[in-house]
C-alpha cells in the first residue's frame, strides 16, 4: 500500500475495498496541533516546517493504493499542500509551498487540467493500454478528490472565516 506520509494519526485503512465500503474515500477535517512536520516531495528533499495540518482527504485508486491531499498551515505564514503525482506509472507524494489557501486551490485545479505524459509509442500494445488505463484512472480519481477538497475548504472558510488565523497557544 502506498503511504504518502500525510497522516499523523494512523494509516489509511487497508484491505479489500468495495464500492459500498466507507473506506473508499474519507477525510480528517479537524485541524491538528502545532508541531514539526515533514512532508515528502517528488524529486526533492522532504519539506520540513512547523505547522498544523488543517485537513486530509483520501480516496482509493484500487484496493491497495490510496491517493491523499492534505493542507498544512505554516507558523511562519503560508500553506503547504501535500498531493499525489503519477510518476512513471506509480503514485508518488509531492508537496508545494503556497502563500494562500486560494493559491492552493488554483494549484490543485491546474493539476487537474495538466496532461499526463503520454507513454512511449515503442511499447507493446498491452503495456500501452495498461499505462493508459492507469493514467486515466488516476486523473479521474484525482479530479474527484480535488472536488471534495475544494468543497470542504469552501465550507470551512464560510463557517469559520478567521479559523486560519489562530496562533499557537504560546504566542
Amino acid at each position: 500500500m502506498m503511504n504518502l506520509s500525510m497522516r499523523t494519526h494512523g494509516p489509511v485503512p487497508s484491505g479489500p475495498v468495495g464500492a459500498d465500503d466507507p473506506n473508499v474515500q474519507g477525510a480528517i477535517t479537524t485541524p491538528g496541533g502545532w508541531e514539526k512536520q515533514v512532508v515528502k516531495r517528488l524529486g526533492n528533499p522532504p519539506l520540513r516546517f512547523t505547522g498544523r495540518r488543517l485537513c486530509l482527504h483520501w480516496r482509493y485508486l484500487d484496493a491497495e493504493q490510496p491517493i491523499e491531499i492534505a493542507v498544512w498551515e505554516r507558523r511562519q505564514k503560508g500553506f503547504v499542500l501535500g498531493h499525489p503525482r503519477l510518476h512513471e506509472g506509480q503514485v508518488r507524494a509531492d508537496a508545494a509551498q503556497l502563500k494562500t489557501l486560494g493559491d492552493a486551490a488554483d494549484f490543485l485545479e491546474d493539476l487537474c487540467q495538466a496532461d499526463l505524459a503520454a507513454p512511449s509509442g515503442e511499447e507493446p500494445l498491452l503495456n500501452l493500454l495498461s499505462s493508459l488505463h492507469v493514467r486515466l484512472r488516476f486523473q479521474q480519481q484525482f479530479a474527484l478528490l480535488v472536488g471534495e477538497v475544494l468543497d470542504h475548504w469552501d465550507a470551512m472558510l464560510a463557517a469559520h472565516p478567521d479559523a486560519l488565523h489562530q496562533k499557537e497557544p504560546f504566542q
